[in-house]
């Protein structure tokens, strides 16, 4: 035994990991030994204290704390879960189906309104109000491309999306990489199309789901646990303006707008400075006679490629996120102000003073932005005070010429089959869920994929997905309804205190390797200490794990540095690419270290 180690072992600090395999359903690794009933009381009678004696030790023995009342919620006796109910088929509802699937829960179904899988990745062809009349959930359009490259956006044991322009995909190569990924694991018999949950309430210990098919028939069925997977993209957000309804013009939220084609040689005004506003207006500038971008109160705004390789695999780097948090942090504000600065010399409004009160939006191609913009092809003004029959006029009392007016405001949080009083937190914008995910109340009551982050919601949905398996199957234990209400209880407190725009931003890095290290599948130990690590500008894979070889236990963490000291560098150093995440833990895939080292 290393001197480290027996140092480590005598101040009580635990080396090995235990293994989730002999995990109690109902009983935390440290307490398997115990019988459910006495996890959290070990004796209803208090020991009273001894006194010293002669010949008794010099201490005497202190009376027990207070034991807490037993529990007896869902968390500390969860009830088996043998059906799921998956509410939606895009990116997360698709990672859902096969993360339930391959944890052998008996009934897995997925309802899906539209006519196919995608999401809001499926494009639809359409004008705007056809689009609009039929309630289509899909909001892709022609130029529509990932905000998040490549590998970084792929589902972590299937890296085989196609990018054919570049670091991006298309939405064109995200729905046949959806296809594929379905047929590969054999989702499609888990799906039922054309089929949209109306409503879902609690009976029991059960879900009441009530089905509208495509025949106008009403169905209702019955679920141990639902996953909403549905996301937030549905319900259009629109802003008013004075004389709106004045407007002769057309005028359509982005959620239906596709293709350029309809506004050649019009005058259009965009409402917002979001992603899809900048995307938009790109596309329009070579073919309108004018394109003006209003915004409110403007924005930070990150360039996504122009100034080097995508801004994802920059800033999202092992040691940069775990060791060099300060530093990773000031290179993307740096860059997210160069842009900003270069956005406002062209007009955009200066964003709000504190950043976490602005809006973050993507510019890619920026080179090609800035040019449309210097060119005269896209203006970019301040807000909208009154609109016109065919005109806006702005606050600056300019009239704007305008026939086709788009608004790029966003989108209502809601979810309207659910009722609110299931959903704490939704009159404020946002959901007070544990980890941002689970009901406080019901275990079994998950919204999935909601959450803001710079990272892809495909990683995000997909490790939320695989806690929730090992959690429904019993491999790990569930988190008392006291933990998740104390969980919730900071979260809510530190969003009243800052109020932040974005109420459900997390930490993409912070916030996966929570869940990895749940189910076991970090592959790097949460070292100690590690001053080469801190200070050493790119240090060995020796000299690392030599000066800190040793792992704190935690449950179901499973890191094995060891077995692949050949990637470390590129595990390290190099992109946090999903494919990382199936090196170890449960449903490794063999392919994980083969791929990376090809990268």
């Amino acid at each position: 035994m290393r001197v480290s180690e027996l140092s480590l072992r005598e101040r009580g600090v635990t080396i090995s990991s235990p293994s989730c395999s002999n995990w109690p359903l109902h009983s935390p690794p440290h307490q398997s030994h115990l019988p459910p009933q006495s996890l959290h009381h070990h004796s209803h009678s208090r020991s009273r204290a001894r006194l010293p004696s002669s010949s008794s030790s010099s201490s005497s023995t202190l009376p027990p704390p207070p034991s807490p009342p037993p529990c007896h919620c869902d968390g500390c006796r969860p009830t088996p879960v043998h059906s799921v109910a998956v509410i939606g088929a895009g990116p997360v509802g698709l990672a859902a189906i096969k993360s339930m699937k391959e944890v052998g829960i008996a009934s897995v179904v997925c309802f899906e309104q539209e006519s196919a899988i995608g999401g809001v990745w499926r494009y639809v062809s359409g004008s705007p109000g056809e689009l609009k009349e039929k309630g289509v959930y899909g909001s892709a359009y022609e130029a529509l491309d990932t905000n998040s490259s490549v590998h970084m956006t792929e589902y972590s044991d299937f890296p085989y999306l196609r990018s054919a322009g570049g670091a991006y995909s298309t939405h064109n190569e995200i729905l046949q990489y959806f296809n594929d990924y379905a047929h590969h694991f054999d989702l499609f018999p888990h799906i039922r199309l054309k089929k949209k949950v109306v409503s879902m309430k609690r009976v029991g210990l059960n879900w009441e789901l009530l089905i509208l098919d495509e025949q106008k028939h009403y169905h209702k069925m019955f679920f141990d646990a639902v996953m909403v997977c549905s996301g937030q993209f549905s319900i259009p957000s629109y802003p008013d303006f004075p004389g709106q309804s004045s407007f002769l013009g057309e005028s359509f939220h982005s959620h239906y707008y596709r293709s350029p084609n309809s506004c050649r040689g019009k005058n259009v005004v965009l409402v917002g400075v979001g992603n899809s506003a900048l995307d938009i207006a790109a596309a329009l500038a070579p073919i309108a006679a004018s394109v003006t971008i209003s915004s409110r109160s403007g924005a930070l705004v990150v360039d996504s490629d122009d100034l080097g390789p995508p801004f994802d695999t920059e800033i999202f780097t092992r040691f940069k996120c775990e060791y060099a948090r300060p530093k990773r942090n000031k290179m993307f504000f740096d860059r997210m102000m160069a842009t900003t600065k270069e956005m406002q010399k062209r007009g955009l409004v200066k964003p709000p003073p504190n950043p976490i009160h602005a809006h973050t939006s993507i510019l890619k191609r920026s080179k090609r932005f800035y040019s449309q913009v210097d060119s005269g092809k896209i203006r970019l003004t301040k807000n909208m005070k009154e609109i016109k029959q065919h005109s806006v006029v702005l606050e600056s009392g300019e009239e704007v010429p305008c026939d086709v007016l788009i608004y790029c405001t966003g989108y209502k949080f809601r979810f309207p089959f659910i009722e609110n009083s299931l959903l704490p937190g939704i009159e404020k914008g946002r959901l007070d869920f544990h980890r941002l995910l689970m009901h406080p109340e019901y275990r079994t009551l998950n919204v999935l994929g909601v959450i803001d982050s710079l990272g892809s919601m495909f990683a995000v949905g997909e490790m939320q997905s695989r806690y929730l398996a090992q959690l429904f199957a019993g491999n790990i234990p569930s988190p008392c309804v006291r933990e998740r209400k104390a969980n919730i209880g900071q979260y809510v407190k530190r969003v009243e205190k800052t109020k932040p725009l974005y109420q459900m931003f997390v930490d993409y890095f912070q916030y996966q390797e929570l869940f990895a290290k749940d189910i076991g599948a970090l592959y790097l130990p949460s070292y100690l200490t590690c001053p080469s690590l801190v200070f050493s500008p790119k240090p060995s894979f020796h000299s690392a794990f030599q000066l800190c070889p040793f792992r704190l236990s935690s449950p179901g963490c499973k890191p094995d540095l060891s077995s692949h000291p050949e990637l470390f560098e590129k595990l390290m150093f190099g992109p946090l690419y999903t494919v990382q995440y199936r090196l170890n833990g449960p449903f490794a895939w063999d392919g994980a270290a083969p791929f990376i080292a090809k990268l």
